[in-house]
């Protein structure tokens, strides 16, 4: 939707993006080294969802949404449209889900796990040009 141009504005809010290749890597190390599966998150960069947005945008060359709003108005917006569509039986246009779950996002610093099997993320552009040409060659935008 947003290499189309039908996403209206983004959120001001922080974002953990990592590569699946990546998180793919950290599997298969802990699979070879016979280590067990600890419960930590595999990490990526922080960066805001307006920041990610634009890089997107900029790497595929067409425009940015010019609307950045903040996550707590954008979420009272959400959760107000989804109330609203279902008193009238409808399915809401907006779910609130997705927000409260960006809601729950932070910074977060590489776990002592992912560096101790050498799993470093990629490149952040790397992995946007890849997601982006991929996106393209099943047709999507």
């Amino acid at each position: 939707m947003l290499l189309r141009g039908k996403v209206a504005g983004t959120l001001n809010h922080p974002v953990n993006v990592i590569d699946v290749r990546d998180v793919a890597s950290y599997l298969s190390a802990m699979v070879r080294q016979d280590l067990p599966f600890p419960q930590v998150p595999v990490l990526g960069h922080n960066l805001g969802i307006d920041a990610l947005t634009r890089q997107i945008c900029a790497l595929a060359g067409v425009p940015a949404p010019k609307l950045r709003a903040p996550l707590l108005l954008s979420l009272a917006g959400a959760y107000w449209a989804e109330s609203a569509a279902a008193l009238a039986g409808r399915r809401s246009p907006w779910p609130s889900l997705p927000m409260l779950l960006t809601a729950a996002g932070r910074k977060m610093a590489l776990s002592k796990e992912q560096i101790s099997l050498g799993i470093r993320p990629r490149p952040l552009e790397q992995t946007l040009i890849d997601a982006i040409n991929w996106y393209r060659q099943i047709g999507h935008c």
